[in-house]
């Protein structure tokens, strides 16, 4: 164990476009915000729901990836991916760079008998047993994930803000180099302008509705069929 290196290239993982995380609680889709994908974000869900996520779980999941000890191999073939329940695994971490390049790593079952975990990476041909991540990701929930603030602004990598009331436009703001105008070029005040954004960012979420019955669901279809209103932000990307 002392001469496997570490085989995740955490290196290659400090500027980053997307990771899907997928566990037994689901898929959650995460988005950063930052113009050249530093790990500090901030970092938006988009999936499955549109909330804004911890400023540290980004970089706790890289921390614990940097650290990954190997004790031993095994073949990449049929019989040890299901044996070691890679096949239908417990935590999958899909990362995307800014170059569009996936990055996979999945996790299968962990050995109670010696504490050893399995894992397989999509650039390597091996199933790696390792010991267990230190941060239990198979099991993280939306309540670890996400944050009461709804909105992760990153201002100077947004290029245009729609408002709509009753679907139709009643505001937008254009970055035009240094500069704010509206939608008919008129120059606006820049400090106005960061005050709306201060306060868009300091929007909170009270709680998050989850697993609606019947009733419920059609009560929020209802009430968002036609949204009073609508805000649409367009970043550099």
């Amino acid at each position: 164990a002392q001469i496997y290196a570490n085989p995740v290239p955490v290196d290659q993982l400090q500027h980053l476009k997307q990771l899907r995380l997928t566990n037994k609680n689901g898929n959650f889709v995460f988005e950063n915000t930052h113009l050249e994908g530093n790990l500090e974000g901030p970092w938006q869900m988009i999936e499955p729901q549109a909330l804004r996520v911890k400023t540290e779980v980004i970089t706790k999941i890289i921390d614990s990836l940097n650290v990954i000890r190997v004790r031993n191999f095994h073949r990449l073939e049929p019989i040890n991916l299901s044996s070691f329940s890679l096949d239908n695994p417990t935590l999958t971490l899909l990362f995307t760079n800014f170059k569009n390049k996936p990055f996979e790593i999945k996790m299968g079952l962990i050995n109670p008998i010696d504490n050893s975990a399995y894992m397989t990476i999509s650039t390597q041909n091996q199933i790696y047993q390792i010991d267990p991540l230190e941060i239990a990701l198979e099991s993280w929930d939306v309540a670890q994930l996400v944050e009461s603030k709804v909105l992760a602004l990153n201002v100077s990598a947004l290029a245009s803000l729609e408002l709509m009331a009753n679907n139709n436009l009643t505001l937008k703001l254009i970055k035009k180099e240094d500069k704010w105008v509206d939608q008919t070029g008129m120059e606006l005040s820049t400090s106005k302008v960061e005050k709306l954004f201060e306060r868009l960012e300091d929007l909170r979420s009270s709680s998050i509705l989850e697993n609606l019955n019947t009733e419920q669901q059609q009560f929020m279809d209802n009430v968002m069929a036609i949204p009073v209103y609508g805000m649409r932000l367009i970043t550099n990307q």
